[in-house]
């Protein structure tokens, strides 16, 4: 399951409502995906959600947290994605697998007629 972000504490935004939570369904209408192009493998829409006629999705993250589709263009506080590390902390290095390099020298040697 890819979890776009997990709220810890909204008190500081309390005039936030509604927070956008990084999906949309540009490129093609009824498919929502995740900013970074990851599809969804969860969803949690508020009934009668999502609005076709809408592209952008939002939470009621400090109430329901249930999800609704908006205008892209409405002001609204975010969620950011974090990793587990916490804040200042790197993604891990990728895995890479050892591998082997080998290399043979050839030559062609022309017999010089004499």
């Amino acid at each position: 399951m890819h979890i776009s972000a997990v709220v810890i504490s909204t008190s500081s935004s309390a005039v936030c409502d509604q927070f956008w939570i990084g999906g949309n369904d540009f490129d093609q209408t009824g498919q929502f995906a995740w900013v970074d192009g990851n599809s969804w493998t969860y969803s949690n829409w508020s009934p009668g959600q999502p609005d076709p006629s809408q592209q952008c999705t939002s939470s009621t993250a400090r109430t329901t947290g249930l999800w609704k589709t908006e205008p892209c263009g409405i002001e609204n506080c975010f969620i950011c994605e974090m990793y587990m590390g916490g804040m200042g902390s790197t993604p891990p290095p990728p895995t890479v697998k050892p591998t082997t390099t080998t290399s043979m020298r050839t030559s062609n040697v022309n017999p010089v007629p004499t």
